[in-house]
């Protein structure tokens, strides 16, 4: 319960960036708990008590803005700007997850960590760029298959991620909870692979001694930057699916509406989901781009 209610909708309104801080302690809680309580299965219930933690502020932050989107409609291709706080709250809480998962995989013993990443291990297989793990198992075909043809990659990874994105708004509009829960899964298979690196790296800076983790941590963390060009439009088209879907299924539960509430915010869900399809698009692009640059 405190945990639940650790920030509340109007301060994370607000300030965004707590959303940050309630994502890393919030899945660091939840992680131990899955371990101690269910250790054959805590890879995956651990997100599973991640996911329900952070229901109760999302619910609340969600219905505020469909309530101030219901007395105070705007113009339709305003709604990003309207609603900019809500996108940097999902965002937030996708950097604040990989910042806490990449920490404890560095950290944890071996048996541990095998107990709370093995569904991530066994996801990410024997791929070894993070471009595959977002795009899905795939990747692994299309790499032997399309080669540098880059209308080829561009099909796979659009193909791949829309799909990902077609889940995300219907888990968001009939189980909210479904959509956080994506989000973070992906989270947590890139703070993966950032961990993996930062394992790999704190050998090259053993001369710093005791500070050779923080280093590599932050090393680590700037390689994942690399990410930014494609994946800065895929978790964008993922966020604002996902709150389309939130919003309408919120209108839709409610019993009573504002005068002509329900047309503003049909018509600012679909320009939503419009602008998600194509933000996958134009990271699916890029992408493309990366992978036939680097093969």
């Amino acid at each position: 319960m405190v945990l639940e209610t650790l920030f509340s909708a109007k301060s994370v309104h607000r300030h965004p960036l707590l959303m940050m801080l309630h994502a890393i302690i919030l899945s660091s809680v939840a992680m131990f708990i899955a371990y101690y309580m269910f250790k054959e299965s805590a890879s995956m219930l651990g997100i599973a008590f991640f996911t329900i933690g952070l229901i109760p502020v999302m619910e609340n932050l969600l219905k505020h803005e469909e309530k101030r989107e219901a007395k105070h409609p705007g113009f339709a291709p305003t709604f990003l700007a309207r609603h900019f706080n809500v996108l940097q709250a999902f965002a937030w809480i996708f950097i604040g997850l990989i910042i806490s998962y990449a920490f404890w995989y560095s950290v944890l013993p071996v048996e541990m960590k095998t107990a709370v990443f093995s569904s991530q291990e066994a996801s990410l297989g024997q791929i070894n760029q993070l471009k595959s793990s977002l795009s899905g198992a795939g990747m692994a075909t299309a790499r032997e298959g399309c080669g540098k043809d880059m209308v080829c990659w561009f099909e796979v990874i659009a193909l791949n991620n829309s799909s990902v994105l077609v889940l995300a708004i219907i888990l968001s509009l009939v189980f909210g909870a479904g959509a956080i829960f994506l989000i973070a899964w992906n989270a947590s298979i890139i703070g993966v692979v950032v961990g993996k690196d930062v394992l790999a790296l704190a050998a090259s800076y053993s001369q710093f001694g005791l500070f050779k983790g923080i280093i590599a941590f932050g090393h680590g963390l700037f390689n994942a930057l690399g990410l930014i060009p494609h994946g800065l439009f895929e978790a964008s088209g993922y966020f604002i699916g996902a709150i389309a879907g939130a919003i309408i299924g919120i209108m839709v539960t409610k019993r009573h509406y504002y005068a002509h509430e329900a047309d503003t915010i049909i018509k600012d869900t679909v320009l939503l989901i419009g602008i998600s399809f194509a933000c996958i698009i134009i990271g699916a692009a890029i992408e493309a781009v990366v992978i036939v640059s680097s093969a």
